[in-house]
């Protein structure tokens, strides 16, 4: 289990965005205390078919 700074760090992505992708219910977590911790599968399972949506990136041309 990682808490969401852990796992920003080890898969390259923004804290925010795993936070996002746990509130919109696209990434199983588990709440401990003030934090949450979450499987690196799940995660595994997320960026293997990331959502879509949201604002394009900048630079990024569809």
């Amino acid at each position: 289990m990682l808490s969401t700074h852990d796992a920003a760090r080890r898969y390259h992505l923004h804290p925010e965005t795993l936070r996002r992708w746990i509130r919109r219910g696209l990434l199983p977590a588990q709440r401990i205390g003030n934090a949450w911790a979450i499987e690196e599968a799940a995660i595994e399972r997320v960026l293997a078919n990331p959502p879509r949506g949201g604002r394009p990136r900048k630079g990024v041309n569809a």
